[in-house]
């Protein structure tokens, strides 16, 4: 992309550019980067980056305040935000000293009242009570309700961790565990289980990738990936594969294995002869097999 030359007088969005004002260092790595003095067409004056002059910044800073009163509804009784209708103004909320904001009585679809800051309310970053969250359960759980595979046996009871309360119940799962559970989590459904559920999960997992690595690689009993590569096992102590050392006869036993079976290639004083009679075997078995195969599958393909 050509570089943009940037000339008195040109205009992107709402800024002229005016004057310029020589290269000046930012950053922590000092780099030089040329500055422009431009005019908003408010008739605000700013220094502008060359290279964000129409496209980070497009204004003094007027642009951006217009669309936030745009964006902006006013916040009155019977007011909408997502789910919360606004019921009433309950003054200012102040934390640490300092004022946080315009605090509304809001009332969600589901029932359920609460105090929130008119900010949220208005840049969308409340939009209910938490009743939309997925998997989000009826807040009046008591004993005999199930969640999942979880019956709960007890009412909530109040533990302090750190400081804070938070409440727990009893809960039964149907493989017999007694479990503890903080109730939060039983109303987001984030527990199911007493841990079982997600054991049974993995291991169909584990199960159903090695079923489909069967189903890709395996064919007629001979393990294609296997008898492709030249890789070694990790409990070969010999360096080659189809050899290992018989500690009775004190020779080097060479063999090979095919369609589920092994076949011996005999036994030999020297690695090198045994590892040369598993290279002519691996030649002969594995060459003709791996040729038919894939003359097989090109033929599917095709």
């Amino acid at each position: 992309m050509p570089k943009r030359v940037l000339n008195i007088g040109d205009k992107y969005e709402r800024l002229t550019i005016i004057e310029d004002l020589g290269s000046r260092p930012f950053g922590k790595n000092k780099i030089r980067y040329k500055v422009y003095l431009c005019r908003c067409d408010c008739g605000r004056t700013k220094e502008v980056i060359g290279t964000e002059i129409g496209r980070h910044v497009k204004s003094c800073g007027c642009l951006q305040k217009e669309n936030q009163v745009k964006r902006r509804k006013p916040i009155s009784p019977g007011s909408v935000f997502g789910r919360w209708t606004v019921l009433e103004q309950r003054g200012i909320r102040i934390a640490k000293g300092v004022d946080r904001g315009h605090l509304y009585l809001c009332r969600c679809e589901c029932g359920t009242i609460k105090e929130v800051l008119g900010r949220n309310l208005l840049e969308g970053n409340t939009k209910s009570c938490g009743c939309t969250r997925k998997g989000h359960m009826r807040a009046s759980l008591g004993p005999g309700d199930v969640v999942g595979r979880l019956t709960i046996l007890e009412p909530p009871k109040t533990v302090y961790v750190k400081g804070r309360a938070k409440l727990e119940h009893l809960c039964k799962c149907e493989c017999g565990n007694i479990v503890v559970v903080p109730r939060r989590c039983l109303i987001r459904g984030e527990s199911r289980s007493c841990g079982c559920l997600m054991i049974e999960n993995s291991r169909n997992a584990v199960k159903n990738a090695y079923e489909e690595s069967i189903r890709k690689n395996v064919f007629d009993g001979t393990n294609i990936t296997s008898i492709s590569t030249l890789a070694l096992y990790k409990n070969n102590t010999s360096g080659v594969r189809g050899v290992s050392w018989e500690k009775g006869e004190k020779k080097w036993k060479a063999y090979i294995t095919m369609k589920k079976k092994r076949y011996s290639l005999g036994r030999y004083t020297d690695i090198d002869k045994a590892a040369k009679v598993r290279k002519e075997a691996e030649s002969v078995l594995f060459g003709e097999f791996l040729d038919w195969y894939h003359s097989r599958m090109n033929d599917e393909m095709q």
